[in-house]
């Protein structure tokens, strides 16, 4: 019994004597606030709506298309898509395609890669046509 004393007392001296400092770790609580990412990721054109793009523009620019860059064509069409994406007027996107389109300089030619550009490759962008075609009835 002794013994049994001895040992109890014996662990409880090793066991405070052990560290001379009490630590005690504070577990701070965690909130997460969760954010909806909301991002606009234009769609991706397709093979075909590229050719329904490129036919369009064939069917109506007499011929001038056969004398283009069919990449360069398509590259313009991207362009007009991309500076709907970046917030461009129609105006402003005309302005530039009438800088860029020298070689090219017919309005007919420009006009039909605009219109075939906004119904084929980025038809979100339909809205901004009636827009547009609203404000310069008045």
């Amino acid at each position: 019994m002794k013994t049994k004393i001895f040992i109890i007392i014996a662990t409880v001296i090793f066991l405070t004597s052990c560290g001379k400092e009490t630590i005690i770790e504070e577990v701070m609580p965690i909130s997460v606030t969760v954010v909806p990412v909301t991002t606009t990721v234009p769609p991706v054109t397709t093979a075909q709506e590229y050719n329904l793009y490129l036919n369009w523009i064939d069917d109506r620019s007499r011929g001038i298309s056969k004398s283009a860059n069919i990449l360069f064509i398509i590259g313009v069409g991207n362009q007009v898509c991309l500076g709907f994406d970046r917030g461009a007027s129609i105006n402003q996107i005309v302005s530039k395609m009438n800088e860029n389109l020298t070689t090219y300089a017919d309005k007919s030619f420009t006009g039909n890669i605009l219109l075939s550009a906004i119904f084929y490759l980025c038809p979100e962008y339909i809205s901004h046509v009636e827009t547009h075609l609203n404000a310069n009835e008045e």
